[in-house]
């Protein structure tokens, strides 16, 4: 059986739409047009922009005429009709189709007409006619590329946002892969160049990082996890915990926790990358372990940290020389302090002044006086000390830096 259809129509790009669409079939209808339908239509979009869909999508009429018998469209449920022509029997039936498809590839049928007919008593063969047909299909789309990862390296902590340069990436439909474990799409910003993702935590080393769409994946460019460090643990304090201690190295942004010799610290603030603060807690004499407990890996210092026995908080270690004694106008060799508790070889200069107890001078009461304790025990340094009697700057040794006690400054 022949047939005419007017309706098909495909289209790369753009939007096609067909209309009122008549369709005949010479020799079974005598020139009479077997099904009219108004209004029918097809349409396929098929859009430049990557982030939107491609559709196809049907518009039905209200009715069709079928071989001069009007039809109710029910798009759910095919209709069969009768085929009351002169010379003719049998059946057409009408198929309608409204699915809406969003693929890369789209196409859809409005409605097909399957003939079953008698004519002069033989049966014709079965014939289908398809009415409003539209598609689209867009090109491939190119690989993806991926150029480059500033910055190419990070803690093992994660969470740094790593900018990949490449081209080819999709909005909404670009997947990256670090070390082989993919990061969630919402991790994920799409440019017109460049994608940046929030990378995951992890072990000190390289990893491959992969960029994948639909059209395919990028050949891996490395990233590193760089372990973090732990440099220094200072001051020291006593076994009794409670010394504020500053710790200096990198890759702290995440920390969760501080431990001396696997006991918590309290107090514990990050402060930056290269630094935190913290409160030790108890422990015994001698060094112990400090650890930055970090996600994917610990900063740990091994006898990091000095506890020193019998000192109190603040203070370091080292006894109080004594001062005062009487003079008798020689050079002091023999004289001995008589208030303090230390050894009484500290020398006095040529003089007849009389010594109080110069020991016991408190420095809250006594703004000429200074408290040494507690200060780094690290070598000569330059301190400058004010008192009433003015600003005076001095070098100290070892000596003064590890002593505690007063000394009197006018």
């Amino acid at each position: 059986m022949t047939s005419t259809a007017i309706s098909t129509a495909t289209e790369s790009r753009g939007t096609t739409s067909i209309t009122n669409a008549i369709v005949e079939v010479p020799g079974l209808t005598g020139g009479n047009a077997l099904l009219t339908a108004s209004s029918l239509s097809a349409e396929a979009v098929c859009p430049t922009d990557r982030t939107a869909a491609t559709t196809a999508t049907v518009g039905l009429p209200a009715t069709v005429v079928v071989a001069g018998t009007t039809v109710t469209v029910d798009a759910s449920t095919p209709v069969v009709v009768a085929l009351g022509l002169p010379g003719v029997s049998g059946t057409a039936t009408l198929d309608f189709d409204t699915r809406t498809i969003t693929t890369d590839t789209a196409a859809s049928t409005a409605l097909v007409l399957t003939v079953n007919a008698v004519v002069a008593g033989v049966a014709t063969t079965t014939g289908t006619i398809t009415l409003a047909q539209a598609s689209c299909e867009r090109p491939a789309l190119p690989a993806p590329t991926a150029l480059s990862l500033a910055p190419p390296s990070g803690p093992t902590a994660g969470g740094q946002t790593v900018t990949v340069t490449g081209s080819n990436f999709v909005p909404g439909a670009t997947t990256v892969t670090i070390g082989g474990v993919a990061i969630p799409a919402t991790a994920v910003t799409v440019g017109g160049w460049w994608h940046n993702v929030d990378v995951r935590d992890e072990t000190a080393g390289p990893v491959s990082v992969v960029v994948t769409t639909s059209a395919g994946s990028t050949p891996p460019l490395t990233y590193t996890y760089v372990a973090p460090t732990l440099t220094t643990v200072s001051p020291s304090g006593p076994t009794s915990g409670g010394t504020s201690v500053t710790l200096t190295g990198t890759g702290f942004i995440g920390a969760t926790g501080v431990t001396f010799d696997g006991v918590p610290a309290t107090g514990v603030v990050v402060v930056s990358d290269t630094t935190i603060t913290l409160t030790t807690p108890a422990g015994a004499a001698g060094t112990a372990d400090v650890v930055v407990v970090l996600p994917g890996a610990d900063a740990t210092k091994l006898a990091g940290f000095t506890y020193v026995a019998g000192a109190g908080a603040g203070a370091g270690a080292g006894g109080s020389g004594g001062s005062g004694g009487s003079g008798d106008g020689d050079d002091g060799d023999d004289d001995s302090g008589s208030g303090g508790s230390g050894d009484g070889d500290e020398s006095v200069d040529d003089g007849d002044g009389s010594g109080s107890d110069g020991g016991s001078s408190d420095p809250s009461s006594d703004e000429t006086s200074i408290e040494l304790g507690g200060l780094p025990s690290t070598g000569g340094g330059r301190v400058v000390l004010i008192g009433l009697a003015g600003l005076l700057a001095l070098t100290v040794g070892v000596a003064l830096l590890m002593g505690s006690g007063t000394r009197r400054l006018s």
